[in-house]
């Protein structure tokens, strides 16, 4: 007689045997049901934070697992005892949250919550609160590196530095690598690690890990902290699919401006400004502000100075706010061997997920948009040749207008009327590399012509691995007119990959800006020389007032 025969039969004549039967299968159940839900119930983990000590309008990186691959409604980050708005998070994955601090953070514990439970909390403090340090001895506090993990490395590559008084907390700290320039000079210049690319990991006294920057080349890698430099260790840059070289320099006096009049309104009535600031990128690596009046009240909030002014106090008077900086610009030329390009890995593109994703300034998921982009690029799949096939599709199919049309238009009517200015030809472009699942960002900033004036525009920039950001300008590949310094034979190749340095970024991709007051009446600027969502913020009490913002006016050039 089989088992099953056997089994059959005693569980059919024996009730006791029956019985153990059935109360052993449910007990097997309910320990299994038990066990599934508990291995599928997992509460956050929190495994650490950085920046431990921040300012409002700092990035702030969580780290962990178990906070689902989305976030849902009812998962969120708190700070204090205060939840952050859902406009503040940048990347919601499984391992890695990335936010935006408010402007009201305050020191205190930090919790990640979802709907399988409170993570254990880490703790987060406000620089700016933060008590003056003491006073140390440069001789025993000079940071000093040991060692690095790896003497070969590519842009975007994780690096480990060993050494010591590093600071437990990073602060005001960098780490600079040896830049790529090919302007003579006798020195090679530094750049340092990105705050925007998230190029910093983890800091602690005795152990820094770091990513290599876009724009490094090969030499020597420092730590600087607020009591001096370290030594250098050498390393050097692998050979890879892109050639960078920056030359050309140019240094530009730039000055922003800002006039408020005609101010009436109740007491305690407060208007707030924010003003841009140029950024430092791998191309744009010297901003200095030579001049401010009045003195910002904040400075530095999320790329912007900003200036909070009673109204009540400037009533019946006109008052301006302006700044004056000088920004070093090089060229960025680019050689390319397309069979060495590779796709971007799972973890870059969990670290630019922003610049994955569809949003209100660039439709990605639009129907038209995908529908179009699949039929440029048909079945290919390296993402340099899909980059330049939409490129070249954009310049060659788009009718570029010479002036900045008032009106942000839709799209689709972009589309379909075939014509675009700089902005919607550079919207247009980024929405179809994303669309191509490609990281890419919309730049603004000022376009200056050899007679020293300046307009604002747009361009855009695509992520490669092992390469960094690569720039394209589809406007001017299509001919838009422009006084350049250099005549280009052609246009439409050098705007795909190089840039000349006589474009002055102010933000790249959408700088979105926390209110200092939820309620408030907030003032955006359309097709401005910033894509930032707040550019004037009142509160309540306000009766009138009236503002003008002047175009960012080049005011020397050496």
């Amino acid at each position: 007689m089989s088992f099953i025969s056997h089994f059959t039969y005693r569980f059919c004549k024996h009730s006791l045997f029956r019985a153990a039967v059935i109360i052993g299968f449910t007990a097997l159940s309910v320990t299994l049901f038990f066990y599934f839900s508990a291995v599928k119930v997992r509460p956050p983990v929190l495994t650490g934070i950085y920046p431990a000590v921040g300012e409002p309008g700092e990035v702030i990186t969580i780290m962990g697992k178990n906070f689902g691959t989305t976030k849902g409604t009812d998962a969120f980050v708190e700070i204090a005892g205060g939840k952050l708005s859902s406009s503040a998070y940048i990347t919601w994955t499984d391992t890695l949250i990335r936010a935006v601090l408010p402007y009201n953070v305050e020191d205190g514990l930090v919790y990640v919550q979802t709907k399988h439970g409170r993570s254990e909390a880490e703790i987060f403090a406000n620089k700016q609160t933060l008590p003056l340090p003491v006073n140390h001895n440069p001789k025993t506090s000079l940071p000093f590196i040991d060692s690095i993990d790896k003497k070969a490395i590519s842009i975007g590559d994780l690096l480990i530095l060993r050494g010591g008084n590093f600071g437990n907390l990073r602060g005001s700290s960098r780490v600079f690598f040896t830049a790529g320039c090919a302007d003579g000079t006798k020195e090679k210049p530094l750049i340092s690690c990105s705050e925007f690319d998230a190029d910093y990991h983890f800091w602690s006294d005795t152990e820094l890990h770091i990513r290599i920057p876009d724009g490094a080349d090969s030499g020597y890698v420092y730590v600087e902290t607020d009591y001096g430099k370290s030594n250098g260790m050498e390393y050097a840059l692998l050979p890879g699919a892109v050639t960078k070289t920056y030359k050309d320099l140019r240094t530009y006096s730039v000055k922003l401006s800002a006039d408020i009049s005609d101010a009436r309104a109740e007491a305690d009535t407060t208007l707030t400004l924010f003003i841009p600031v140029p950024r430092l990128t791998s191309t744009q690596r010297n901003v200095q502000i030579i001049a401010s009046n009045p003195e910002p009240s904040i400075s530095g909030y999320m790329n912007t100075f900003v200036h909070r002014i009673n109204l009540n106090e400037i009533a019946g008077k006109k008052s301006t706010f302006s700044h004056t900086f000088v920004v070093g610009v090089h060229g960025l030329y680019t050689a390319v061997d397309e069979t060495k390009v590779k796709a971007c890995s799972e973890n870059t593109k969990k670290i630019y997920a922003a610049y994955l994703k569809s949003n209100s300034l660039i439709p990605s998921d639009n129907h038209s948009v995908r529908d179009l982009a699949s039929s440029i690029v048909k079945k290919e799949k390296n993402p340099y040749k899909q980059a330049k096939l939409l490129y070249e599709w954009v310049i060659r199919n788009i009718r570029i207008q010479n002036r900045v049309l008032s009106a942000e238009s839709d799209i689709s009517n972009i589309l379909r009327l075939k014509k675009a200015d700089a902005y919607e030809a550079a919207i247009l472009y980024t929405a179809l590399l994303r669309a191509c699942d490609i990281p890419a960002l919309t730049d603004s900033g000022i376009l200056v012509d050899s007679d020293m004036q300046s307009r604002n525009h747009w361009w855009c920039e695509f992520y490669l691995e092992g390469a960094g950001w690569i720039p394209a300008d589809p406007a001017l590949g299509a001919g838009l007119e422009y006084k350049s310094f250099q005549r280009q034979d052609s246009p439409a190749d050098f705007y795909f990959g190089s840039l000349d340095a006589q474009h002055i970024t102010f933000s790249r991709g959408w700088n979105n800006i926390k209110p200092a007051n939820i309620t408030g009446k907030k003032v955006y600027r359309p097709k401005s020389y910033a894509l930032q969502s707040i550019w004037e913020e009142t509160t309540a009490g306000t009766v009138k007032y009236s503002s003008y913002w002047q175009d960012a006016a080049v005011t020397g050039v050496y």
